[in-house]
């Protein structure tokens, strides 16, 4: 018998900059949602009761530092995006145990 593969991902925060008017910041979210998201075959868990927060994970594989980078560069790239905050690549399982 094997034991299951681990599953690395990382949280996310989006925070907006100062005045950005929330249907923009939505906009920005969207884009996310699809651009970093979707197009790059991560997979994202809505952290419940954090507003603009996720958890990253790699469909079908590992979320890597690689993804957490590309994360970070998109944030650096919008003006409408205060700052990306990013949590360490961890293995899910284990953070989960306990909760």
């Amino acid at each position: 018998m094997t034991a299951a593969c681990p599953i690395y991902g990382f949280d996310v925060e989006l925070v907006p900059s100062r005045g950005v008017h929330p249907a923009t910041f939505e906009g920005a979210r969207r884009e996310f949602m699809t651009v970093i998201v979707d197009e790059a075959g991560l997979e994202a868990v809505e952290i419940a009761g954090a507003p603009w927060r996720v958890t990253l994970t790699r469909v079908g594989s590992q979320a890597t530092e690689m993804d957490r980078e590309a994360v970070a560069d998109w944030g650096r790239s919008r003006q409408d995006v205060l700052t990306v905050v990013l949590g360490p690549l961890v293995e899910l399982r284990r953070r989960d145990v306990g909760r």
